[in-house]
Formats: C-alpha cells, sequence, structure tokens
C-alpha cells in the first residue's frame, strides 16, 4: 500500500488519554505513561492497552496475569517524573508515594483519580514497536451503575 494516502496525525483526531499502566510480581513493580488505552468489549468488560517491546513492565503483566490502569490528573508533575520511561530504571518509581487500597492487589498511586483493575486475558505481537495486551476489567473506581428502574 501507498504510503502517501496514510497521513499519521490521524491518530491525533481519534480518542485518546493519559493512563499509569502498572504491574507487579513478587518484589518487583513497574509503571508506565502511555495514550494507548482503548474499550475492546462491554460484555465482558474488556480494555486494550499498548506497551512498548521492552518494557520492564511486559515480564510483570506475563508472570503475574493482571495489571492496573490510573487516569493522573493531566497537570501531575510527579507521575510524570517517575512513570516517563517505558524502559530501564534504576529506582523503584513508587518509593514514597500513597497508594490507593485496589481489591485485587493492584498497584495505583493516589494521585490518580480513577483506576481500572485487569486480569490478562490475551495478547497480540503485531510487527511494531509495541505488544497488545488485552484485560478483562474486574474493579473499577466507579461502582458500577445500578440499573434503572422503568416507572409504570
Amino acid at each position: 500500500m501507498d504510503g502517501q494516502l496514510i497521513n499519521p496525525d490521524i491518530l491525533r483526531h481519534l480518542p485518546h488519554g493519559r493512563f499509569l499502566l502498572t504491574a507487579h510480581h513478587g518484589e518487583a513493580r513497574t509503571g508506565l505513561l502511555t495514550p494507548w488505552v482503548a474499550p475492546c468489549s462491554d460484555d465482558p468488560v474488556l480494555l486494550t492497552v499498548s506497551v512498548p517491546r521492552g518494557s520492564l513492565v511486559e515480564p510483570l503483566i506475563r508472570d503475574s496475569r493482571r495489571f492496573a490502569l490510573g487516569v493522573p490528573s493531566p497537570d501531575d508533575r510527579l507521575i510524570s517524573r517517575r512513570f516517563h520511561s517505558a524502559l530501564e530504571r534504576d529506582e523503584d518509581p513508587f518509593v514514597g508515594l500513597a497508594m490507593h487500597d485496589l481489591p485485587n492487589d493492584g498497584l495505583i498511586p493516589a494521585a490518580c483519580d480513577h483506576w481500572i483493575e485487569c486480569v490478562l486475558s490475551g495478547h497480540l505481537a503485531p510487527e511494531s514497536g509495541h505488544r497488545v495486551y488485552l484485560g478483562l476489567v474486574v474493579a473499577t473506581s466507579l461502582p458500577a451503575a445500578s440499573p434503572r428502574k422503568r416507572s409504570a
């Protein structure tokens, strides 16, 4: 296909946000900021997250079979500084941060207003610089909506 037909700027027009993806296994724990999160099913509730190949979080997701996503405030510079890189880092980025108490032992700093916990449901390894992980949502910071009763 002719590359001239594809304008990569189209991605800026698609809905996206800024998410903190975290995972831990044993004593190891890490996270990274990513805009690449998207819902892909509502029954069951599934989402996809794209992770750069070689990220420290990849083996933790694989080994623990779970991950969490937080939604940090856009102006939170501490989260931006601690989790900016997807690759090697020397220090634990969670040290000294207040944390949410998630029901399935996920890791999300209290600075994130909302969070989602997922169990790994699968992954894709396309020929690109990223892998795509599929997460079954098992808990969120927002309670499930109660069904509305119809009035007679």
